[in-house]
């Protein structure tokens, strides 16, 4: 029997960071259509449209397809953004089977991260609305761009539950585009990638690559991740840029062994 551990996460609030100016951001679709690519503008509208149509699930995942589906145009990557959205074992966003909780590559590992942060999210009771926590998957938010460098921003956002799940999807679109040379078109599940064979657990759990004969060590580093959030005055019309820390931190060995003599 295998399991995920789920880490515990702690918060530090409302640390001060830059703010930036509300004037400064765009929803996506005007950014496009006033500031960036003027020449390309209707090309590329209809390029996000034709992708909307075409990847609608009606949560967040649609958001985070038009964040890589942008960068991905605006630094002229020659690759598919819905590839990215089911590679490997870790990134199987589309379907949501991912395997394990070990990075095979450096885009796995990007995934990982963002799993462990919609993790926090989900578990963190400052962003519960009344009785519900945040649910990240469910989360809709606008997508906002910085005018003065074509960045994604998460400032457009009206609640901390949608804030703090923006900002785990721009960390992945960032870290993946970053990334961008690990990307192995074999590991593309529309290409004849096996997940169940390339992704198998060992006999411990852990996830084995094709052909290793070793067992792949979990990463030992603390999860740390800084996420904005939202504070507003009396009149509910000031906005305050802030940063909320999740820290995820790994179980002591006695929790551990507990939780085996469970298993």
């Amino acid at each position: 029997m295998f399991f995920r551990y789920l880490y515990p996460c702690t918060v530090d609030l409302f640390k001060l960071v830059t703010f930036i100016p509300l004037k400064d951001i765009l929803p996506l679709d005007d950014y496009i259509t006033q500031v960036s690519f003027p020449e390309e503008t209707e090309a590329l509208k209809m390029e996000l449209s034709r992708s909307n149509s075409l990847f609608k699930f009606g949560d967040s995942r649609d958001a985070l397809y038009n964040m890589l589906y942008y960068q991905f145009y605006v630094k002229r990557i020659n690759l598919m953004p819905k590839d990215f959205l089911q590679y490997g074992c870790q990134c199987q966003i589309l379907s949501s089977s991912n395997v394990g909780n070990v990075a095979k590559d450096p885009l796995d590992a990007s995934c990982v991260n963002w799993q462990q942060c919609r993790t926090c999210v989900t578990l963190e009771k400052s962003l519960k609305n009344g009785d519900n926590f945040c649910d990240p998957l469910l989360e809709m938010y606008p997508i906002g761009v910085n005018v003065t460098n074509g960045e994604l921003s998460c400032i457009l956002t009206t609640s901390n539950c949608q804030k703090t799940t923006c900002e785990c999807d721009v960390k992945l679109v960032n870290q993946l585009v970053a990334n961008i040379d690990s990307f192995d078109q074999s590991r593309v599940l529309g290409y004849n990638f096996d997940q169940k064979w390339h992704c198998r657990r060992s006999s411990k759990g852990s996830v084995l690559a094709h052909n290793d004969s070793t067992e792949q060590p979990q990463n030992d580093s603390m999860f740390r991740m800084e996420l904005e959030s939202l504070a507003f005055d009396d009149n509910n019309e000031k906005k305050t840029q802030k940063t909320t820390t999740l820290r995820q931190t790994r179980p002591n060995r006695s929790e551990n062994n507990r939780r085996e003599a469970i298993k």
